[in-house]
């Protein structure tokens, strides 16, 4: 298991922001990179030679890297992957599932001296060049107030989803590896953090508020859904929006939001971000969010909850009308009906236009581009 963050040290050696344990007993396994600031995200290449790190360093173990590197893993040596990439961090990577492709995604705003693409997300080769597609030609969210949040890959192609707090686009998208051209997207408006693609159902971890540029829900009025689930498949193309201070992303491929599964989430207090769920992940049985909640549908579960998945998951085939959440505890699914209605206030909080280090702190914290 690959560990990626500020810290530096691991289970009590120093350890300079990249570290590796065994899954099974967390003993600490050697890996060749020591960078010099925050490393946020890290990813494998499918043949498991290759590890990726992007985040806010400029160096790995003392040669120049601006943002992302990569790691030989059966040499154990740095390699020549070194793109240039501008200002802001790296907060997301991901692998094509042919190994071929690297794509990086943040609030950046330009990879290799170039914008168009490689303004907040691009598509790098392995050797470190831009790849000259279309991904930054329909979104492009970057700068001290708007970014790409995520990113996963799977065969169908690589899943992205962004915050935006002027009005960018904040929903999830899917685009093709080789033209970066947009295959799938839901255009929902309220920041999205994490997404995950389970086979015919992408999860999406976020504050969702309003849905209805792809036919679903319109806007909550404060009562945001933590936890939305799209079709992996286009039915339609995405409406023109309708909603002042918004870009539109009219004529798009849309996707549709599966009503059988919105959970309901009681957000936390603690850290002050007014979000419930910060991450999404899964397997063949069950899909898991973690964040800062005290319940699901009513039923009291902090942190961490998993959702059974069950049937034809391009019917929607997910736990019951609202999502039925699973403690874990014996395997059994419990709802008690409550609505669980969330108490997300979305107030907006300065952000911090200097300091890389606090755009994951900073990212969620508003509603995005309402006015």
């Amino acid at each position: 298991m690959y560990l990626g963050g500020s810290f530096t040290s691991l289970n009590g050696e120093t350890t300079w922001r990249v570290g590796a344990v065994e899954a099974g007993t967390a003993a600490r396994r050697p890996v060749a990179a020591s960078a010099n600031a925050t490393v946020r995200d890290l990813a494998v290449s499918p043949d498991g030679a290759t590890l990726y790190i992007g985040g806010d360093f400029t160096q790995v173990n003392s040669s120049a890297r601006q943002r992302v590197a990569a790691v030989d893993l059966v040499t154990q040596s740095l390699t020549d992957f070194a793109p240039k990439v501008s200002n802001y961090g790296v907060r997301a990577v991901a692998v094509s599932s042919d190994g071929q492709s690297v794509a990086i995604g943040g609030s950046f705003t330009k990879v290799n001296g170039s914008s168009r693409p490689g303004e907040g997300m691009a598509v790098l080769e392995t050797d470190g060049t831009l790849r000259r597609n279309q991904i930054s030609s329909v979104v492009s969210n970057s700068g001290d107030r708007s970014g790409i949040m995520s990113l996963e890959a799977d065969a169908q192609g690589l899943y992205a989803v962004s915050y935006s707090r002027e009005g960018e686009f904040e929903g999830m998208l899917r685009a093709d590896w080789d033209t970066g051209e947009i295959t799938l997207m839901a255009d929902c408006h309220g920041d999205s953090y994490d997404v995950y693609p389970a086979g015919d159902v992408v999860y999406v971890a976020g504050h969702t508020h309003d849905c209805s540029n792809i036919g679903g829900f319109a806007d909550l009025d404060n009562d945001y859904r933590h936890a939305v689930a799209y079709a992996a498949s286009p039915s339609g193309t995405v409406q023109r929006n309708r909603v002042p201070g918004y870009v539109s992303y009219e004529g798009n491929p849309a996707t549709t939001l599966l009503d059988g599964f919105l959970p309901q989430f009681q957000i936390g207090s603690y850290t002050g971000t007014n979000q419930a769920t910060w991450t999404v992940e899964g397997n063949d049985d069950y899909v898991v969010y973690g964040g800062e909640f005290l319940s699901v549908n009513g039923t009291a579960q902090q942190g961490l909850v998993r959702f059974a998945v069950h049937g034809d998951a391009g019917a929607g085939g997910v736990d019951g009308d609202d999502a039925a959440a699973d403690d874990g505890d014996d395997g059994n699914d419990e709802d008690d009906g409550k609505d669980g209605r969330d108490n997300d206030q979305g107030d907006d909080e300065d952000e911090d236009e200097g300091d890389d280090d606090d755009e994951d702190d900073e990212a969620g914290r508003g509603r995005g581009g309402r006015r």
